[in-house]
């Protein structure tokens, strides 16, 4: 169980106001706020934050390119940590991916490793990055996925993965030279009738650096209506789109009108130009 939070924006921001809480000068619904606050709190068992910029020329017409990319996380709860209030501060991007958690029982320790956002293993391994949970990357390729992933799915992963890490690795290997979103849909259809899950809601980066999301969750008891089950305010997802930036959170973090209710079963895709594609789950 979990609260994230992902943006794609025009220009470079820093994410102290949608991280932080009031008291430190963020939004009155911030993700640090809801660890305390939120639905099911609190949320407890680690945090993660990922960020990518974009340099602001283009390449041949295939959109901004890849500048940096930033990953924190941690398995303390993020009302205390310092050091991420600190890095705050100067980290900035035009993507983010970010994650507050609840462990599932038996679903991986509470630990560094076991914090969302996850990257695709193989990532580690061109980079030669001995520290998965604390790295910064100035250099290209920027082909990896990142996934931060909101309920349980059940015999998926083992005791040395998450469910969370395994759908990761299952999407990072069925799109090896990045996602196609009719694919990507075909993909979720087919995991659904396959696992038993409560919810597979996602945020993702794909190798081409678009932003997906998805909410997905299934009623308790088979028969009962997914509509009227409470449990499916739990596994909310909204969406906030203005000029400069598209986000997407379990929970609004502010008070502005123009959150927008994500419908159950419904994928989402946010381009690197804000250009946003939905398309409902069969």
């Amino acid at each position: 169980m979990c609260r994230m939070i992902g943006v794609m924006s025009k220009n470079k921001i820093y994410y102290k106001y949608i991280i932080e809480d009031r008291e430190n000068g963020g939004a009155f619904h911030s993700l640090k706020a809801q660890s305390k606050k939120a639905y099911d709190a609190p949320h407890k068992d680690g945090f993660g934050i990922y960020v990518m910029s974009f340099k602001n020329s283009r390449k041949n017409n295939e959109g901004r390119e890849p500048e940096r990319e930033f990953l924190f996380k941690s398995g303390i709860p993020i009302t205390e940590s310092a050091e991420l209030s600190e890095r705050l501060n100067y980290i900035n991007g035009n993507l983010l991916i970010s994650h507050i958690r609840l462990a599932s029982s038996g679903k991986g320790e509470i630990d560094n490793i076991h914090a969302h956002p996850y990257v695709s293993p193989d990532f580690f391994e061109i980079k030669e990055i001995n520290n998965v949970t604390d790295w910064e990357n100035s250099d290209s390729p920027y082909s990896s996925y990142v996934l931060a992933h909101n309920g349980t799915i059940y015999n998926l992963g083992d005791e040395s993965m998450t469910d969370s890490q395994a759908l990761l690795n299952l999407i990072a290997h069925n799109f090896k030279n990045g996602v196609d979103f009719d694919g990507l849909k075909d993909f979720i259809s087919d995991f659904v009738n396959r696992f038993d899950f409560t919810a597979i809601n996602f945020l993702l980066k794909d190798s081409k650096n678009d932003l997906y999301a998805l909410r997905l969750a299934k009623a308790k008891n088979k028969g009962e209506d997914p509509v009227k089950q409470p449990r499916l305010a739990y596994y909310s997802l909204y969406y906030l789109i203005d000029e400069d930036k598209a986000v997407v959170a379990s929970e609004p973090y502010d008070s502005d009108r123009g959150w927008k209710c994500v419908n159950n079963y419904t994928l989402l895709k946010i381009d690197k130009d804000l250009n946003i594609r939905t398309a409902e789950i069969n």
